[in-house]
């Protein structure tokens, strides 16, 4: 009742709990999405509800005085006291998901999802047995950006970015769900996963997700949702990790290959003697110094 009536009518778009409560024209107003949604209810709270004063808390001995949830936190702490409690640099990567119950770290470097990541770390470590009961690697992910994975170093406890080895310079971050959607567009052109070139195919449907030629006025309502939701998945996971302590970076990924010109065949190979500046004059270039050995033991 106090989040509907304090926070959510006061909403752009604000639908209301059913049918007969909705507003007019609400498609029309500002729709928001699940993180900004979660911004504004968390400044409702530190600023507005917070600072609201409560019959459910009031100062012991004096049942009449109520005070806010700021004011009886106040009046705990100077009561009890405050201990300092440090967060775990390395949080971030211990909660990630593992890959399954664990990889091989192959010469090739380690696969996730048909997708095959490397660091110069897994040098030291392949074909090797990891310490762990199983005798595989765990390796950890973000759903948010499947751009890199994560290693742990058990030799110096240090935590290792692995890149995804056919990562473009251009490439932005993608999440789980856009990568069965780039599956599924190379599915649909013949690309099967034991086709040496599927790790290309998938690179290449994902460049055609992200860099779509049309206006983003015709996108399809799925193309938005997917557009909408990489983008702001791929802000939250970079400002996870960045509260966490930075993992050794991966490799850079490859350039951006350019594009292929098409050649057409000359009939006759005439070499081309002409030259743009008429002023050049080629018997004006003085010839570079040839090094002699003689003449190296001489001087």
């Amino acid at each position: 009742m106090t989040i509907r009536e304090k926070f959510s009518m006061h909403v752009a778009g604000y639908k209301g709990f059913n049918v007969a409560h909705r507003g007019r024209r609400v498609e029309q107003q500002a729709r928001w999405t699940l993180d900004e949604i979660g911004e504004f209810f968390a400044e409702y709270v530190i600023a507005v509800y917070q600072n609201q004063h409560h019959r459910g808390l009031h100062l012991h001995g004096f049942p009449a005085l109520h005070v806010s949830p700021n004011e009886a936190y106040a009046m705990a702490l100077g009561s009890a006291g405050y201990v300092d409690c440090p967060r775990d640099p390395n949080l971030y990567y211990e909660l990630l998901p593992i890959a399954d119950n664990g990889r091989v770290i192959n010469p090739y470097g380690v696969e996730l999802n048909y997708l095959v990541y490397d660091a110069p770390v897994l040098y030291q470590f392949r074909r090797a047995k990891s310490p762990y009961d199983n005798g595989l690697w765990p390796i950890r992910y973000d759903p948010r950006n499947l751009l890199h994975a994560y290693f742990h170093n058990p030799r110096d406890n240090t935590w290792h970015t692995l890149g995804w080895t056919q990562a473009l310079s251009d490439l932005q971050p993608f999440t789980d769900i856009t990568l069965r959607e780039a599956k599924r567009l190379v599915e649909l052109r013949g690309g099967e996963p034991k086709d040496k070139e599927y790790q290309e195919q998938i690179a290449e449907a994902l460049r055609d997700l992200q860099n779509r030629i049309d206006a983003p006025e015709t996108w399809t309502k799925s193309d938005r949702k997917r557009h909408t939701r990489d983008r702001h998945r791929a802000d939250a996971q970079a400002q996870d990790e960045a509260r966490s302590a930075p993992a050794a970076p991966a490799p850079p990924p490859r350039p951006v290959p350019p594009a292929a010109k098409p050649t057409v065949p000359a009939l006759h190979a005439v070499p081309d003697l002409s030259c743009e500046d008429d002023d050049f004059n080629p018997h004006a270039v003085q010839p570079a110094e040839v090094w002699s050995p003689r003449t190296s033991q001489e001087g």
